[in-house]
């Protein structure tokens, strides 16, 4: 059985969708928000859990995807967020020692790059400035060690900007509220080329792809695999929602891309910038 934790979220809920699709057995864990129209072919198993408290599963479990964290938007000090994220993974890898679950994805995030500029490749430094991200990081480093020691297979998924249906709290998800309020808005750098967004559902793929892959032990920054300018995105946005352009350009500010040679290389199924944000405006206009 496969294991989400955070099914109750917009990441683990698509993974949980799609994985149930598949005909997979899987066990959604939640805390606070149930994870809704999760239905396929096998009915998911649902099991609410507080997994900075001691966890105690029946289900025999072979894989684990851990998407379930706790950020800045709990209104809690760096140094809670780093020590609940932290608890809470071992607290799973505990769990996983027990059943010799022998895959584990970890979903981290491209901020261990900290305030990057330019081009993040495999050999670019991680330089973490918060308690998220430094979380995160430490986690990629615990698993590793415990894969090692426990020959366990183990894939960490580095996120950029996460769009999909009702995102929020990222620069694509704002001006689209925005613009479909008819506000105008504010952007810079017009002509700047990005990749940093990748769609919810894509993500989804990507994870059912490496649990059925023969690969093993990889790191993956993740992104769209062409880059689009800016202003053709937030065009893209308004001719989806049928909304007039009303837009001006704000000072420049600088920007980072990421280099996809792992990604071309294992042959993940990531998809164009325009794809990306045609599946986000398919799944937030009604």
């Amino acid at each position: 059985m496969i294991l989400v934790t955070g099914s109750g979220t917009l990441l683990g809920r698509e993974i949980s969708q799609l994985l149930v699709h598949k005909n997979n057995k899987i066990l959604s864990s939640y805390n606070k928000s149930f994870p809704k129209k999760i239905h396929g072919k096998k009915k998911p198993y649902f099991i609410k859990i507080d997994l900075e408290k001691k966890i105690k599963i029946k289900h025999k479990i072979s894989t684990l995807i851990h998407c379930a964290s706790i950020g800045h938007g709990y209104g809690l000090s760096n140094q809670k967020i780093f020590t609940k994220n932290i608890k809470i993974f071992k607290n799973l890898l505990e769990i996983c020692k027990k059943n010799n679950c022998k895959k584990i994805i970890l979903i981290s995030t491209m901020s261990v790059y900290g305030k990057f500029t330019g081009i993040i490749t495999d050999q670019t430094k991680t330089n973490p400035i918060n308690g998220y991200s430094k979380a995160k990081l430490e986690m990629e480093k615990i698993l590793i060690k415990y894969s090692r020691k426990n020959k366990c297979t183990y894939f960490i998924l580095r996120i950029p900007v996460l769009l999909g249906k009702n995102s929020k709290n990222n620069f694509l998800s704002v001006l689209f509220k925005k613009i479909k309020n008819n506000k105008r808005i504010k952007f810079s750098n017009p002509s700047v080329e990005l990749n940093t967004f990748i769609e919810a559902k894509t993500v989804a793929k990507i994870v059912n792809y490496l649990i059925l892959s023969k690969f093993s032990n990889l790191i993956l920054n993740l992104c769209a695999k062409n880059t689009l300018k800016l202003k053709k995105i937030i065009d893209q946005i308004y001719s989806g929602l049928k909304k007039k352009r009303n837009y001006v350009f704000d000072q420049n500010t600088k920007h980072f891309n990421i280099s996809i040679s792992k990604l071309k290389k294992y042959q993940v199924p990531i998809i164009s910038m325009s794809q990306t944000i045609k599946k986000f405006l398919d799944a937030n206009i009604k």
